[in-house]
């Protein structure tokens, strides 16, 4: 390059010019101070502070987790791990299956958490604080927060989870026409239903009915022993019933008063009136006997304080 065209008079010998005749040890084209030659970042955006290899925190990743230094809240993430958009570790959001089980029965206290997770590493959990396992047993019922980090890294994750009281078998019982209808409210199937202590029906639905006479005593008990049994003893006394209905010719009437007599009238499906006469109350029921009647249906009026018709079917 002739004198009157170069721009730089004192290249060393050997190097490379351009057509002014300078070379990279002679031209910062950042304007950074660091000569082309030993800047390994020449596009430094101006005014940013730099290294001696003339690098910016926004050229620059130190941890090679592809956020720049001057984003980074994490500078020294380990190499190859998930990071977010501040350079951070992360995991996936459903890395972890956190899974309960409530306690079998009351006051047992065996609740469970029970963790699992995509990602492979070693992991770090607490319950309410205290340290924990991935696998939790004998736990009380309640909430719990879970918290679980990362051996070596900042990170934690948190979650919070209840564990249900155990159960006792609960229910009610309507009872109508010599039948218990039965619903259970709570309790594990399969169901056993006995009556008067003898077995009578195996079901897996909560709902059904049973055959049963006054005074009987009605139990059903679920599939965990620990819930215990609901039982139900049948006062037909409480409602005017007539039993056994349909009758071979004698029946009771359930006459929930406290007199000593009652005006029954009979009458057939005709209406014609067949029968009235005041009956004795013994125990809260009146024996009517229609064994001289033909099979049929009959209407019985039991005069209250508001009279109730009753249908009795005659077989």
């Amino acid at each position: 390059i002739a004198n009157n065209i170069d721009t730089c008079p004192d290249t060393p010998t050997g190097e490379d010019v351009n057509a002014t005749g300078c070379s990279d040890s002679q031209l910062d084209d950042d304007n950074d101070g660091v000569y082309n030659n030993l800047d390994s970042c020449p596009d430094t955006p101006t005014g940013e502070s730099i290294n001696s290899t003339g690098c910016s925190d926004s050229q620059l990743d130190d941890d090679n987790d592809g956020i720049m230094n001057n984003i980074d809240s994490c500078p020294n993430t380990t190499s190859g791990a998930n990071v977010d958009a501040s350079g951070c570790f992360t995991l996936p959001a459903n890395n972890f299956t956190i899974e309960t089980i409530s306690e079998t029965c009351p006051n047992k206290n065996n609740g469970q958490i029970l963790i699992s997770a995509q990602e492979n590493y070693t992991y770090n959990v607490t319950l309410n604080g205290s340290v924990a396992n991935l696998e939790n047993n004998g736990l009380n019922p309640g909430a719990y927060t879970v918290c679980i980090g990362v051996s070596g890294e900042t990170y934690e994750q948190c979650f919070t989870v209840n564990i249900d009281q155990g159960i006792t078998i609960s229910g009610k019982v309507a009872v109508a026409a010599g039948k218990a209808s039965i619903e259970i409210e709570q309790g594990t199937a399969p169901f056993r239903v006995f009556v008067n202590n003898r077995i009578t029906l195996e079901t897996a639905l909560p709902s059904f009915t049973v055959d049963v006479a006054h005074g009987d005593k009605i139990e059903v008990k679920s599939n965990v022993v620990c819930e215990g049994a609901f039982s139900k003893s049948i006062n037909l006394f409480d409602e005017v019933i007539a039993y056994p209905n349909p009758t071979k010719g004698n029946l009771e009437i359930t006459v929930p008063v406290s007199r000593n007599n009652v005006k029954i009238e009979i009458y057939t499906v005709q209406s014609q009136l067949i029968s009235v006469k005041n009956y004795t109350i013994n125990n809260g029921t009146v024996k009517l006997d229609i064994n001289n009647n033909v099979p049929g249906v009959y209407f019985a009026k039991v005069y209250l304080d508001k009279p109730v018709m009753l249908k009795i079917i005659k077989e």
